[in-house]
């Protein structure tokens, strides 16, 4: 009798562990970015605020006038902050899990998304910049609460 119990028991957590392991519905964000009268990159927003541990998706969104350089958007605290799953361009998509990268680029347009679980709380800045010299760079944050 006990050996049917266990059975039941291990089924039963199992399921439980499976049913938990799928991720959470996510909140789509998006940064869109254009260029300038001068070139210089101008973003959709300066701030997102976001909740530690739910889920997201950040769409980085290049407009049709990228400019003559492209745009570079970059946040290593945030990103070394965050747990990373899906990475995606054009429907091709990299399943980070856990793995990281330093910036997203684009000299064209186009939406580069990647999707994430902010870990923990603090503000992080990110940068938005072109590949001019001196680079042009705009300048945000994310609040993590």
């Amino acid at each position: 009798m006990n050996g049917k119990f266990v059975v039941i028991a291990f089924l039963a957590v199992n399921t439980a562990f499976s049913a938990s392991a799928q991720p959470a519905p996510l909140e789509e964000l998006f940064l869109e970015v254009s260029a300038g009268e001068h070139g210089e990159p101008t973003i959709s927003q300066d701030e997102f605020r976001l909740s530690k541990n739910e889920y997201y998706r950040l769409n980085f969104v290049c407009a049709e006038d990228v400019g003559d350089t492209g745009f570079q958007f970059e946040s290593v605290p945030f990103l070394s902050n965050a747990h990373l799953r899906v990475v995606s361009v054009e429907g091709q998509e990299i399943h980070m899990q856990g793995l990281s990268f330093h910036t997203l680029q684009c000299d064209e347009a186009g939406t580069i998304r990647f999707s994430f679980y902010p870990v923990r709380a603090g503000t992080f800045e990110f940068t938005v910049q072109d590949h001019d010299e001196p680079a042009n760079i705009t300048k945000g944050k994310f609040v993590v609460e």
